[in-house]
């Protein structure tokens, strides 16, 4: 079967999950929630945590070689995400509602 194997898929799942528990650490409130789903010949990986210290204007930047919130020489975690996710020619949708940050990586199953 073509497309995304299993290791590809467990490195986007792991900087999606360091990502946030580093964002949840120093707030009172900690959640973070994994979802996993197969469905309609796509995988789908979504990472949910609340939030405090983004906002919209940043959302378009988060995926940048580089960019980070959390000081220098940081923003490599998510930059590699992006890169596996052009290479599959799959979809990273983000959104913030209320104070939760919602990422979710979109593959096809070929």
């Amino acid at each position: 079967k073509a497309g995304i194997d299993d290791s590809e898929k467990s490195i986007v799942i792991n900087n999606l999950l360091n990502n946030s528990f580093e964002a949840v650490r120093d707030l009172k409130i900690k959640n973070v929630e994994l979802r996993i789903e197969e469905k309609d010949n796509k995988s789908y990986i979504q990472v949910i945590n609340n939030t405090n210290n983004i906002n919209e204007g940043q959302l378009k930047n988060i995926f940048s070689k580089g960019y980070s919130t959390k000081g220098n020489m940081r923003g490599y975690g998510l930059y590699n995400i992006k890169k596996i996710v052009d290479k599959h020619h799959g979809n990273i949708q983000l959104s913030l509602e209320k104070e939760y940050l919602i990422i979710t990586i979109i593959f096809n199953n070929i």
